[in-house]
């Protein structure tokens, strides 16, 4: 090494032991600002050190930020110091600027199950990760605004050591500590831009968080039954609830002013729709400020100075007052508050999953930071029917899969019925049980997110005996299904909008072969849809790269939605690094540019590790980037360069590559990049030295090889290379990643190819090059009158621009004075040189050498297996082909044991997104 290892490991250990700091709590992703986890929390105009404050601590332009995009995400964070009761709040804060903040989650329960014994749960410095038993993931809403310079805050109220009933967070007497992690947000498109926009809290919040701000009223009626009167404050609403409602004694009812009917009658304040002999016993009443209530009404409610105006139906009328019993949850107030979590560190409760939950989406995990989830998707199709007829039902079933609960996302179109349940199906050998899904409750029918638990299926991951498809079923007595469709490991992207509402989804799979095959349904959005594409989320400073557009695989329906089937070939590394980095989403524009909802998206989940481990049958095109020494060194000082590479083999040989390095010291420069055989350099991509990008510190580098030897084309495909990225600090052994074996693309089809682009064939064309097809594709030419397309003889006449023996090419399709268009379609194999006459000799000379490649046929079986089947149904119906048992031993994924080392790598690469102390992740299941 050329670093001096053990010198570095030696102080990191004794920073380690010397510490003996007490602790509270930490984040672990993100990256905390700082490793310790005592920060105190001091109240406004105190005076000392404000830890938690970032007002006038502007971190340095190198300090290391995470990168952010609007939409839910997952935090985690530990506690260090047990504190029994004691809740949490999530805020998010501008550094230099303390005129706004905006606390995205309040009021967070405390976990009194939670344990901080342990080796490795460390208070300060050294490792993060290591509080098994007290770890927390809670997910919150980043909004839509740009930010360059904030930080996530997460405090921590001790009511436990507080000397009242309250805490208040003010309070000098409220004892609280933080953890704040930096943080990089761009907005959306249109997008807000700063943090007024995320100031009201209801705003940051996915429906009925349950521990939002109420206060109860009691309201006393002689010689009948009590009125309770929930106050919401968050959601404006009040809600209404007696016995008297079910009675049917109540004629009118309505909040006043009023002590008696001897005064002169004012218009009540708000007058509930009383129904005699009503099946309820609550009535719910939204409310607006301003026009319902005023301010000062709100603060009468809550001193008692406002009255209940009951008249019964036999004439008599009550007027007692509303007295407040207790309030709960207010803002800045706190006190002692817990809830059940799972053994791993998620809220639990018929609150959090289940069908009747308020807010599921605290259980479904959305970064890197939350431990690994497994996506599962379904296609729809109606039950008699296989193919994609747009006028009939269909719909798409996402399902993500994480620790012990499944999130069960849904959009149908079509529907003539009313549904009654969807039911995962187990498999005919035994194994998993069936997961039936009540869903005839639902309000909406049509688009739904449910989480369910999923313990008794989720132990037969991998195997032919867990679920294997999806049936709809109708509320109707008609006992079979109206909608299915095959059950497998996908890509999910669930889409929403600024208002965080779901309004589609999109799934995808991969064919052998690599080609993108998916499925996409959206309904409700705000106005009509301008266009549907694929995205990648780009550096905070720079605009966001459409690559791919979607619009013509859509059809309208009738209904106002849209429905797609969606087939795509032909992408390069680029594309691939991205969707294993998570950094893909499904964006969809409507026209209507100037409301808040034009614009909705959706990430696109990461591949499963199978897709890796899989030899036979999975799709691989990445690998991980790491130093032989990775684990140990990194452990130990926090930073080690690692990252991804994706490689790619297009259907002409063109061999594309991309890296994607972070982890550098600040001062760490990249100083060559290599393709290796064994020890021997067979490629230089690199060899000028290369800053690494400040703030992020990520390294990234992407290009192509067109023309590579045929010595390097027999390494690729038998797996043989790697790719050694050397730094300023890894001199010698560098950062390695093992390119996997590739294959050229073989499932595409023929295609038209448009020389020059937009531009054309014409001397200014600045995309004219030598050009690589297939036998088989057409070339097309369009050019000016002045110019023409001609086949030369060979290489010699090519370079001496010698037009004897040579012929025009292509069939005309127009000409005329200004513009000539023909189209050639090249049926052999072999080198052809083509040129204009009037121009092979101008200054930038208008000429190419085309090269066509041999076109590989293959049978109607192949074609299916490897171009059109998706791998899991691939693999899936290959074990069931080999499965002889019956004692319950299911098959696993086939090529395991040859994938083991890629296997090592891709569970090191995710325990770096997820804080290398996860413990628990999907891919150990293997």
């Amino acid at each position: 090494m050329s670093v001096s290892f053990w010198p570095l490991l030696a102080a990191a250990l004794l920073s380690t032991l010397l510490t003996f700091a007490d602790g509270h709590v930490r984040f672990v992703c993100p990256k905390p600002k700082s490793l310790t986890s005592s920060l105190y929390r001091r109240p406004p105009g105190s005076k000392g050190e404000r830890q938690c404050d970032g007002k006038s601590k502007i971190p340095p332009a190198d300090g290391t930020y995470t990168l952010l995009s609007p939409g839910p995400y997952t935090l985690r964070f530990e506690e260090t110091e047990y504190h029994k009761n004691s809740p949490f709040r999530i805020s998010l804060h501008q550094y230099g600027d303390n005129s706004f903040y905006c606390i995205l989650l309040d009021q967070i329960p405390h976990n009194n199950e939670a344990s901080t014994i342990g080796t490795y749960c460390d208070t300060d410095g050294g490792l993060i990760g290591g509080c098994k038993g007290s770890t927390y993931f809670i997910t919150v809403h980043i909004p839509d605004i740009d930010c360059d310079n904030c930080y996530l805050q997460v405090t921590f109220i001790n009511t436990d050591t507080s000397t009242g009933d309250t805490c208040r967070l003010d309070d000098y007497l409220c004892t609280a500590y933080c953890s704040m992690a930096n943080v990089k947000i761009k907005a959306t498109e249109p997008g807000m831009k700063n943090l007024s926009y995320c100031e009201n809290y209801a705003d940051n919040l996915y429906g009925k968080w349950p521990f939002t701000p109420r206060d109860i009223y009691k309201v006393k009626l002689p010689g009948l039954d009590p009125v309770t009167i929930v106050h919401e404050v968050t959601w404006q609403q009040l809600k209404f609830r007696t016995q008297l409602f079910e009675k049917g004694v109540v004629e009118y009812m309505s909040v006043c002013n009023e002590t008696d009917n001897s005064t002169t009658h004012q218009l009540p304040l708000i007058q509930l729709p009383v129904e005699a002999n009503s099946s309820h016993s609550e009535l719910v009443m939204k409310y607006v400020v301003g026009e319902d209530f005023t301010v000062q009404d709100l603060q009468m409610l809550k001193a008692g100075q406002l009255h209940l105006h009951v008249t019964t139906t036999d004439g008599k009328d009550f007027y007692p007052s509303i007295t407040l019993q207790k309030s709960l949850y207010e803002p800045g107030i706190y006190r002692q508050h817990s809830a059940p979590y799972t053994s791993a560190g998620w809220l639990a409760g018929p609150q959090f999953v289940g069908t009747t939950a308020s807010y599921p989406i605290i259980s479904w995990g959305f970064s890197n930071c939350s431990y690994t989830s497994r996506y599962f998707i379904s296609q729809l199709h109606p039950t008699d029917e296989t193919h994609h007829n747009t006028t009939l039902p269909h719909g798409v079933i996402g399902v993500t899969f994480m620790e012990s609960r499944a999130v069960v996302t849904a959009t149908f179109v079509g529907l003539i019925e009313e549904l009654a349940s969807v039911k995962f199906v187990g498999p005919d050998l035994g194994g998993a049980p069936d997961l039936v899904v009540n869903i005839e409750n639902l309000t909406d029918q049509t688009i739904f997110i449910i989480s369910v638990d999923a313990s008794r299926q989720i132990p037969y991951f991998d195997t032919v005996q867990f679920l294997k498809r999806v049936e709809i079923y109708p509320r109707s007595d008609n006992p079979h299904p109206v909608m299915v469709g095959e059950f497998e490991e996908g890509m999910l992207s669930v889409i929403r909008g600024p208002d965080m509402r779901m309004v589609g989804q999109a799934v995808f799979q991969f064919s052998r072969d690599g080609e993108w095959h998916g499925l996409l349904m959206v309904r409700g959005v705000a106005a009509p849809v301008h266009s549907v594409q694929v995205f990648t989320e780009s550096q905070s400073d720079q605009p966001d790269d459409p690559v791919l557009h979607l619009n013509k695989f859509l059809k309208p329906q009738p209904d106002g939605s849209l429905f797609g089937v969606l087939n795509i070939t032909g992408q390069d590394s680029e594309f691939y690094l991205n969707l294993w980095l998570g950094k893909l989403y499904v964006a969809v524009v409507t026209d209507n540019m100037s409301a808040d909802h034009s614009f909705y998206r959706g990430q696109v989940s990461v591949p499963g590790a199978w897709y890796c481990t899989s030899k036979e049958f999975g799709f691989c095109p990445v690998t991980v980037m790491q130093h032989a020494f990775f684990e140990t060194y990194h452990k130990f000082t926090g930073f080690t360069p690692h990252g991804l590479a994706s490689f790619v083999l297009d259907r002409v040989n063109v061999f594309y590559y991309s890296i994607h390095l972070e982890g550098f010291e600040p001062m760490e420069t990249v100083t060559e990049v290599n393709i290796l055989n064994g020890e021997r350099t067979l490629v230089t991509l690199s060899s000028s030295t290369q800053n690494i990008q400040p703030g992020t510190r990520v390294f990234h580098l992407y290009g192509s090889i067109p023309g590579h030897s045929p010595e390097m084309l027999k390494y690729l495909t038998h797996g043989t290379l790697k790719v050694c990225v050397k730094t300023s600090l890894f001199k010698e052994e560098g950062i390695i990643g093992q390119i996997p074996m590739l294959q050229r693309t073989q499932c595409g089809k023929s295609q038209i190819i448009t020389v020059g682009g937009t531009t054309g064939w014409s001397p200014n064309s600045t995309d004219i090059s030598n050009l690589s097809i297939v036998q088989g594709d057409m070339l097309g030419f369009v050019y000016g009158a002045t110019e023409n397309v001609i086949l030369l003889k060979d290489k010699d006449h090519f370079q001496r621009c010698d037009f004897t023996d040579s012929r025009p090419i292509g069939n005309k399709l127009l000409l005329s004075e200004s513009k000539g268009t023909v189209l050639h379609p090249f049926p052999k194999p072999g080198t052809f040189y083509i040129a204009s006459q009037s121009s092979c000799n101008s200054t930038q000379p208008l000429k190419m050498v085309l090269t066509v490649i041999d076109n590989i046929h293959h049978s109607e079986q192949y074609i299916k297996s490897h171009c059109r089947d998706s791998v899991y149904m691939v693999w899936r119906q290959a074990q069931l082909d080999k499965y002889h048992g019956v004692d319950g031993v299911a098959a696993s994924l086939g090529g395991v044991v040859v994938g083991l080392v890629i296997l090592s790598a891709v569970l090191l690469w995710d325990r770096l997104l997820n804080a290398e102390s996860s413990g628990v992740n999907g891919f150990e299941r293997f």
